[in-house]
């Protein structure tokens, strides 16, 4: 009887090591594991850090390239970060690109909202005159008030809602429930008419 129990001691014994080095060849694993990602990540950010550096002969300001051209070679150089900025309509300022801060808040439905531009009719309105010509004569002058509207905008400082160039224009949802309440910045309910106009705008 001690026989056995001296032997099967010793079958624990070898069993307990042998768990005992698989756990540890287990921990040093997922410390590899730990220690590779984390290079990984550190050597991710260094890079973009470094892709992102500052210069005044940058590819995406290069007005020579196309506007993919540009916008590719920005958005590779920007950091996780400063994209995350970008995703809003007061996109903030990125100083290491010299890219000013931007409102992309500024409405032109029937006419530029600022002070002392020409107000139009509502499009609904508009819609119903079938003026197609007038539409676009319309669109024409609005654009060209909105970047008067943006160069003094500029040169007085004010970069907020209504400041910048990009216009929430023309509304082309079908207007098909008057419950919606918003009815009379569409053109109506007329698929065939709408997608004209917005050719036309």
């Amino acid at each position: 009887m001690p026989m056995k129990s001296h032997v099967h001691r010793a079958k624990f014994a070898i069993t307990t090591h042998h768990l005992e080095k698989r756990m540890n060849c287990r921990v040093t694993k997922i410390a590899e594991c730990i220690f590779a990602c984390t290079a990984v990540i550190f050597l991710g950010t260094a890079s973009q850090d470094a892709i992102a550096q500052e210069s005044s002969n940058l590819p995406f300001m290069n007005p020579q390239l196309s506007p993919e051209q540009r916008a590719t070679d920005l958005v590779h150089r920007m950091t996780l970060a400063e994209k995350a900025t970008q995703m809003q309509n007061n996109s903030a300022e990125v100083p290491r690109l010299k890219i000013p801060a931007y409102e992309w808040w500024s409405e032109a439905l029937h006419g530029v909202i600022n002070d002392g531009i020409t107000a139009y009719p509502e499009p609904v309105g508009l819609a119903a005159t079938f003026d197609a010509p007038g539409i676009h004569t319309m669109a024409a002058q609005i654009g060209i008030e909105g970047r008067i509207k943006h160069v003094q905008n500029l040169r007085e400082g004010h970069t907020g809602i209504m400041g910048g160039l990009d216009f929430w224009s023309p509304n082309l949802n079908i207007f098909r429930d008057p419950r919606w309440g918003q009815g009379q910045k569409t053109y109506g309910e007329d698929p065939f008419l709408t997608g004209a106009w917005a050719l036309l705008t």
